[in-house]
């Protein structure tokens, strides 16, 4: 009986671990540089997307299929779209402004 109740409850706690970790994320985090490097691994091909053959600093997966991408002077967003056989690419450069709200 007690053998029983321990077996569940383990079952209950992995179900649980699973459900909070998201296995889904974890993997796209993973796989976020190879994916990103796989479209922009070439320097001409990065001058032409990125308009800069600058050195990648940072890769980092945002969520949805998107990565954000840093180099060493500006920043991106890029959205991977798959569907069948065919993958699009959409490349986003990040600004930031900020405006004072007078009053």
């Amino acid at each position: 009986m007690k053998k029983n109740i321990i077996l569940i409850l383990c079952f209950m706690l992995v179900i649980t671990i699973v459900l909070v970790i998201n296995p889904n994320e974890m993997y796209h985090h993973l796989k976020a540089e190879e994916r990103v490097l796989r479209l922009i691994g070439d320097p001409s091909v990065r001058e032409k997307v990125l308009g800069d053959d600058s050195v990648i600093t940072n890769i980092e997966y945002v969520g949805s299929n998107m990565y954000r991408l840093e180099i060493e002077n500006n920043a991106f967003l890029i959205e991977i779209k798959s569907k069948g056989s065919r993958t699009s690419y959409e490349v986003f450069e990040l600004k930031h402004s900020i405006d004072k709200f007078g009053y």
